[in-house]
């Protein structure tokens, strides 16, 4: 008998015996993992992958060592704790303090003391300061990816374009965690779609990544779409340049597709015109 609920599938708790397993099941097969000195009186599952007896606490089939199972806790997204400490899986937080911990989104976590991504603690982060923003999580110092803190920012003037695709600061520009010195920042200015630019040059965000567009024509360049741009002599997706595409007679299909004549691309790269197909008109 399945000691978990029905709706948990094929994996959770069992009886084996006068005793409780842990029982994963897969197109190999199923395996039966017992908890390590578990007492076959007391040991009972609180949900689908926490069981405890009258002196442990388990997280599937492991031990989590140092928990007290009379005043433990399941939180959600993988987190538990008890009257000492938090716990991801049958990992401690090192310096965790459960009183005032809280689950934020995203694999991150904070208390007090500390901000943790997973089980690991963020060394340096500031639990008051930080947020998520549209693009990025930051506090007042940097922004962040996974454990690491990615870039360094000016909190006093840091600002978020209403797009949700730039920010910038008194010194650089960012697209998700990465960075950009426009040639002049104090003139730098959010465009429609991907696009921005200052007093002499172009830039363009895709995939979390800031560049600048080189070689263009100022004077000419034109956003078409979120994606597309043109100026004078070429055609640009994203701020890359499509090689050999001519704006006067390039066709967008869709957001990531267009035709020179019979020459096909698929976002910036030539491909085969038979390419250019459904899959792309999105």
């Amino acid at each position: 008998m399945v000691v978990a609920c029905a709706a948990c599938g094929t994996t959770g708790y069992v009886k084996s015996g006068e005793t409780l397993v842990y029982k994963t099941s897969t197109a190999d097969g199923t395996n039966e993992l017992p908890l390590p000195s578990a007492n076959p009186a007391s040991i009972h599952a609180i949900s689908t992958d926490y069981a405890i007896d009258d002196s442990s606490v388990f997280y599937r089939f492991r031990r989590i060592l140092g928990a007290d199972p009379q005043t433990f806790t399941v939180l959600r997204g993988g987190f538990s704790k008890d009257k000492n400490a938090v716990f991801s899986g049958e990992l401690k937080l090192n310096g965790s303090d459960p009183a005032t911990f809280e689950i934020l989104s995203d694999g991150y976590s904070k208390d007090r003391g500390n901000v943790y991504f997973g089980s690991k603690v963020i060394q340096g982060a500031d639990p008051s300061s930080f947020q998520k923003t549209r693009r990025a999580w930051r506090d007042n110092r940097n922004l962040y990816r996974a454990a690491k803190a990615e870039t360094r920012i000016d909190a006093a003037t840091y600002k978020e374009d209403a797009g949700g695709v730039w920010a910038y600061d008194i010194n650089r520009a960012y697209v998700g965690t990465s960075a950009i010195e426009p040639d002049d920042i104090a003139s730098f200015k959010v465009l429609p779609g991907v696009y921005a630019k200052d007093r002499s040059s172009f830039y363009a965000a895709a995939d979390g990544v800031a560049r600048k567009i080189v070689p263009v024509d100022p004077s000419t360049f034109q956003i078409i779409d979120t994606h597309w741009a043109k100026d004078s002599s070429a055609m640009y997706w994203t701020g890359l340049r499509l090689v050999g595409a001519r704006p006067a007679s390039f066709k967008i299909l869709t957001n990531v597709s267009g035709m020179d004549g019979e020459t096909c691309y698929v976002r910036a790269t030539r491909v085969f015109p038979g390419q250019c197909d459904i899959r792309y008109r999105e």
